[in-house]
């Protein structure tokens, strides 16, 4: 909410002198009047300005520069001072606003506060020209510049919120949100319109990223048990910008082992809409423990940056782990960078039914699709890949070690969960129709753990202008061959051979020009930065080249909502009859 006050209303005398005359020239002028008739129309003794009540609760101001904490704070003219005179108790329907364009100090922290479905608890700005203008909260020296722990019904929207270095802990957030202890939900609580950047936690702490130290900075961060039935339910982040800090975007966790799943009750109705993450030294946005995701039009740039030597130097766009029922759609997603992983959609240990479609993937160096431990029924259809997995392996600067980019990576890696150092799947992932482009200076790997069960590579366009090799390996201790992977009627650009079989000899899981056809598609633009320079001119290839989609063998379950997308292709054109090659359905 945004409120815009006018002038600084009427002091006490000067008010009380008009309302007597009013009240004097009332009773002249009704003569002979009953006293019923008179006591219809009281004199009100609220004076302007003292106290601003809106329809569904009350209203505290701050301001830096004429407030006073020992004020009530209930009026524009008579406000607080302080972030830890705002951080107190209220009731539903009560709005904080602090003065738009001031730059308030510390942390605002409520604990165990709780709005309602109809009255939620409001904190944003007033006296702000346009819904643009924001307050400021340095929290240099805090852990974190708004606190909510044990809330819900909580709405945030128009603050600023930067904080580098102060203190004496490695730990530093933007939004930090709290249910450690608690066996409860904590529900509705949205963030709209914020601006958080330049945010590192003010010592170090060790880091798996380019270097073994980091400065933490997290923009958004929900925190719970990782089992137990405490959870959030109802989050939503819209039309925020977050730059420039020390490690991710967006956080919401909880970190089962495989054991504990039974135990651990999962965060709900997650919402991630058209915000811009930029120069992250992490990831973008990460689901850990959530179900009933959705991720749409945001803009990810920069995971993994390293422009400041304090940041991770590791990230991914998206990444979800322990992740059931998602959709990520109209993301753009660029630049992820990293000795590891770093892709730009990466499906993590224990996923389900996550679906990433109508994305545009571009130079992410660790690859477009990674699906990785005991994750099943995962689908990639109708995006577009540029240049993602252009990393090589070996050691970086610092001595760490760095693995290869790939274009799709179907791993079983389990991180330990179970206790022991094995692999487990993934089981059925789907991955058809996409549009992929590789140009000649990247060497495109595919790889297929062992422990792969059951994958459909179907109607997708690869467009390797270099080398394509598949790099599936396995360790002399891992048991057990991949089982059902159905590589078919893809199609590729012209003159390019099978890719090398790997050289340990193990079955052979899959070629990118196995059962495939060779075109000349004659895409407007190869090796442009843009999904439509990959749109094919040549529709004879193209159109109805494709194969009906089918449910693998022994999966219980296929794809969430059937295999055509009710949305049509990466354009948003309807899917008719057989599909197209590639992410987009030629009419």
């Amino acid at each position: 909410m945004v409120e815009k006050t006018k002038g600084k209303g009427m002091n006490r005398v000067g008010v009380f002198l008009i309302s007597t005359l009013i009240l004097f020239w009332g009773l002249f002028s009704l003569g002979g009047c009953s006293q019923s008739e008179f006591e219809m129309e009281p004199v009100t003794d609220i004076f302007p300005g003292e106290e601003v009540i809106h329809n569904n609760g009350r209203v505290f101001y701050l301001d830096n520069q004429l407030g006073k904490d020992g004020y009530n704070g209930m009026s524009p003219n008579r406000p607080w001072r302080s972030l830890e005179k705002a951080s107190t108790v209220y009731k539903p329907g009560d709005w904080i606003l602090l003065r738009a364009g001031q730059t308030f100090s510390g942390q605002l922290h409520l604990s165990s506060q709780a709005g309602t479905a109809d009255q939620p608890i409001k904190i944003g700005v007033f006296d702000a020209d346009h819904t643009d203008d924001r307050a400021k909260i340095d929290c240099t020296g805090q852990t974190s510049g708004v606190k909510l722990t044990y809330c819900s019904y909580i709405e945030v929207e128009h603050i600023e919120i930067f904080g580098d270095g102060g203190g004496t802990g490695p730990e530093r957030r933007g939004v930090h949100c709290g249910i450690w202890g608690s066996n409860e939900a904590s529900v509705h609580l949205h963030f709209n319109n914020l601006y958080i950047h330049d945010l590192f936690a003010p010592v170090p702490g060790a880091s798996d990223g380019k270097k073994e130290t980091m400065y933490e900075g997290v923009a958004l961060q929900f925190a719970s048990p990782n089992v137990g039935t405490a959870h959030y339910r109802d989050i939503r982040i819209e039309n925020c910008r977050v730059e420039n800090i020390g490690t991710h975007a967006v956080v919401i966790h909880k970190w089962p082992r495989e054991n504990e799943l039974a135990q651990a009750t999962f965060h709900d109705s997650i919402t991630i809409v058209d915000n811009h993450f930029e120069k992250l030294g992490g990831d973008g946005i990460v689901t850990a423990g959530c179900k009933n995701v959705y991720i749409a039009r945001n803009t990810i740039k920069e995971p993994g940056c390293f422009d400041d030597p304090r940041m991770k130097g590791r990230g991914d766009g998206l990444w979800t782990w322990y992740t059931i029922d998602a959709i990520a759609e109209y993301n753009y997603l660029s630049g992820a960078r990293g000795r590891l992983d770093c892709t730009g959609m990466h499906v993590d240990i224990g996923s389900r039914n996550n679906i990433f479609q109508y994305n545009l993937s571009y130079d992410n160096e660790g690859g477009f699709c990674e699906i990785i431990g005991d994750s099943h029924n995962n689908v990639y259809r109708y995006n577009v890949s540029i240049n993602d997995g252009r990393r090589t392996s070996g050691v970086n600067e610092f001595g760490r070690q760095k693995g290869p980019g790939v274009v799709i990576l179907l791993s079983g890696y389990m991180a330990d969960r179970l206790g022991e150092n094995v692999k487990k799947g993934p089981f059925y992932s789907y991955f058809y129709n996409n549009t992929i482009y590789t140009d000649p200076s990247i060497a495109a790997n595919f790889s297929v753990n062992h422990s792969a069960k059951g994958a459909l590579i179907a109607n997708n366009l690869f467009i390797i202008e270099g080398s394509a090799h598949d790099i599936s390996w396995r360790r002399p201790t891992d048991i057990g061959d991949h089982e059902n992977i159905i590589f078919t009627n893809n199609r590729t650009i012209t003159g390019y051979a099978t890719i090398p079989h790997d050289t340990l000899q193990m079955p052979h899981a899959w070629d990118v020009f196995l059962d495939n056809i060779a075109i000349d598609p004659q895409c407007v633009n190869p090796g442009g930065a843009d999904a439509l320079d990959y749109l094919p001119a040549n529709d004879s290839v193209i159109k109805d080249q494709g194969i009906a989609l089918f449910r693998l063998p022994n999966d219980p379950y296929g794809v969430l909502g059937g295999f055509v997308p009710v949305k049509g292709d990466y354009r948003g054109r309807t899917i008719n009859g057989l599909p197209d090659i590639g992410a987009f359905e030629m009419q």
